[in-house]
């Protein structure tokens, strides 16, 4: 019986290339907050040569482009000629004139030279614009979250074991970097905040809140950590403070604050009284009336204005409540409350203006707050959030 004659083996044919064909590298932009440039590198992907131009897609001067090392499109719109293989790259700049979040567009377009029409491709932007330049939040692990600006990297992450209780950042755009309290007391560096060893050893969960003092750098950063019956103690070679209030036996210290000059701070109380203290050889700042709950363990979180002079700021309850005290006038817009519901844990004021800042909630969510009647309140930025309450401290510069 004859063998059966096979077919000859079929050689697949590759497609043909395109003639005209580009593609942009990154494929899209995302602009984090503080972020002013990025670069968008062109190529030509097709089989001859082509010219491009590109178009920003956005309000009048919000987005510009500037030719890096294209050329050979004459003058009009940013863009190049090139032959197939190469490459050429655009600069990409923000310059927002609005707050909160953009979605914008670079529209390519090329095709044959010279006019390098006929084709389209889009480059979407994400672009994030706040009235701060860093705002983190810390979940309960330890996790650092950033809210629309530059994560930082090299923190502590206890996974699955809910120890993480505070974050201190260093207060400079030009170091970016803080710390994680644990609850045994360990002062954990991350970004580039220096590392320090002499923070409290207390081996057991009673610290709570950790602040640094208003000169802390890249290579000396003092602060203090407090711990649930009052205790203020100093690390990083901050000097020791006199205080005046002090529980032992009683975990009902919430958080504290240090003084702009540094010369003494304030420990709120869970029934949300402050209590003074002073740093070093300085005078214990004033007495300071506040919201006070006799008895109910309501008091969040304590916050200072920083345009305010005499002192004045603001305590947080745990139903989002914002309370002023000393020379910090009421809230026009307060943000939300949630009656009976313990979801509130931080408030954290502007830097930059003062009258708006944001409250968090257990989950991680962001509201924002202002201080005047009509006054346009920063939007919250993308922020992390959680089914469960894991959220547990925010922090800006």
């Amino acid at each position: 019986m004859a063998a059966l004659a096979l077919p000859p083996l079929l050689t697949p044919v590759p497609a043909a290339a395109a003639a005209y064909s580009i593609s942009a590298s990154p494929s899209s932009l995302v602009f984090l907050q503080g972020e002013s440039t990025h670069d968008l590198t062109i190529t030509n992907t097709g089989s001859a040569t082509v010219s491009f131009n590109a178009n920003p897609i956005a309000p009048f001067n919000e987005i510009g482009l500037s030719n890096k090392t294209c050329s050979g499109i004459g003058t009009g719109a940013p863009g190049g000629t090139l032959g197939a293989g190469q490459s050429c790259i655009l600069a990409v700049g923000f310059n927002p004139t609005q707050l909160g979040a953009q979605h914008w567009q670079i529209q390519l377009t090329y095709g044959p030279p010279p006019d390098g029409t006929g084709n389209q491709l889009a480059v979407p932007l994400t672009l994030y614009h706040y009235a701060f330049y860093g705002l983190y939040t810390l979940d309960a692990y330890g996790g650092i979250h950033p809210n629309g600006c530059q994560p930082l990297s090299g923190g502590p992450y206890w996974r699955g074991w809910r120890i993480a209780r505070a974050l201190a950042l260093i207060p400079t755009q030009q170091v970016p970097g803080g710390y994680v309290l644990d609850g045994l007391g360990g002062v954990h560096p991350f970004g580039n905040a220096p590392a320090v060893s002499d923070w409290p050893r207390f081996g057991w969960d009673i610290a709570r809140d950790i602040k640094l003092m208003p000169t802390a750098n890249s290579s000396d950063a003092p602060g203090y950590v407090l711990d649930g019956w009052g205790g203020v103690h100093p690390f990083g070679g901050a000097a020791p403070v006199r205080q005046t209030a002090y529980w032992p036996q009683f975990d009902i210290a919430k958080k504290m604050v240090i003084l702009p000059d540094g010369s003494g701070g304030y420990v709120l109380d869970g029934f949300g009284g402050l209590h003074p203290f002073s740093i070093g050889s300085s005078l214990p700042p004033p007495p300071m009336a506040s919201a006070y709950w006799p008895g109910m363990n309501l008091a969040r979180d304590v916050e200072l204005n920083p345009g305010l002079s005499p002192i004045g700021g603001v305590t947080l309850d745990a139903w989002g409540g914002v309370h002023p005290f000393g020379s910090q006038p009421a809230l026009a817009a307060p943000g939300p409350f949630w009656p009976y519901r313990d979801v509130a844990r931080a408030i954290r004021f502007d830097d930059a203006n003062a009258n708006e800042g944001w409250i968090m909630d257990a989950y991680g969510g962001l509201h924002a707050f202002a201080q005047t009647p009509g006054s346009a309140t920063s939007p919250a930025p993308p922020y992390p959030y959680w089914g469960a309450p894991l959220a547990v401290d925010l922090a800006a510069f």
